[in-house]
């Protein structure tokens, strides 16, 4: 998406690459922790600091692999071929032609990946005070990740494509309307809606000089309207295409029924 890609392996015969863009979110993610555990816990030595963030952003990353893998093992299990896993800046992708099986296709395989998240969420909460929570670090890492989750979760389910929760709206419209294109332009205009929104939800953290929170928010939201974008512009390339062949397959028949 950024950039080539490196492929890292194969979890359940599914290809997984990491994109470049990973490097940088997976450096401030680790150092975001280390600071957090050295303001936190102010008895840990720098490198119990360094062994812990680390130890939570594997974790961490690991959730969202979860996340696509729910989508990926889902998809196949419905006979959809896929691609591969990518794991990127912004969390990952999964590479699956599912609009090409149907709304109700599109619909569950969607639906999973959030609420893999929710529910990985949920038991690191309950897992996080047996740990130690708020008194040990492992406990707080433990607790950490359980509001990362849901957070992922929940953002994941704004009805914005080409977000999990815009594909779920554009597998609705697309079961009421019969029209994949028509219900592609409606969820990616909510796409871009909700790009836009997030960008102004930077605006309004950067006018309460939160500049780290306004950038990931303007960052987000302009990712979100030019990948909303793009997906609409995709489809309709790829309909030009089917177009294309299908006039080209018919016209040998054309001419053949024009002979006397």
């Amino acid at each position: 998406m950024f950039g080539k890609s490196w492929r890292v392996g194969r979890l359940f015969g599914i290809q997984i690459r990491i994109d470049p863009s990973w490097i940088l979110i997976a450096a401030l993610v680790t150092y975001n922790l280390f600071v957090r555990f050295g303001l936190r816990f102010v008895q840990l030595s720098s490198a119990s600091r360094v062994l812990l963030a680390i130890a939570v952003g594997i974790l961490f990353f690991a959730s969202v692999l979860a996340h696509e893998m729910a989508h990926a093992l889902t998809a196949r299990r419905r006979g959809i071929e896929v691609e591969g896993i990518t794991l990127f800046l912004f969390g990952g992708a999964t590479h699956a032609r599912v609009d090409s099986r149907g709304p109700r296709e599109e619909l569950v395989v969607s639906i999973v990946g959030p609420f893999t998240s929710l529910t990985l969420g949920g038991l690191c909460l309950l897992l996080a005070q047996p740990l130690g929570w708020p008194d040990e670090p492992v406990g707080w890492g433990i607790r950490y990740l359980g509001a990362v989750n849901i957070l992922l979760g929940v953002f994941n389910m704004l009805p914005g494509f080409p977000l999990d929760g815009g594909r779920v709206l554009r597998a609705i419209v697309w079961k009421l309307t019969g029209s994949l294109s028509r219900a592609t332009r409606i969820a990616g205009i909510a796409g871009q809606v909700v790009g836009y929104g997030l960008i102004a939800a930077g605006v309004a953290w950067l006018l309460n000089e939160q500049l780290s929170s306004a950038i990931w928010f303007a960052f987000i939201g302009w990712f979100l309207v030019q990948a909303a974008r793009l997906s609409s512009a995709d489809l309709r390339r790829r309909e030009a295409e089917t177009s294309r062949v299908e006039a080209n397959e018919a016209q040998p028949e054309a001419k053949e029924d024009s002979l006397p």
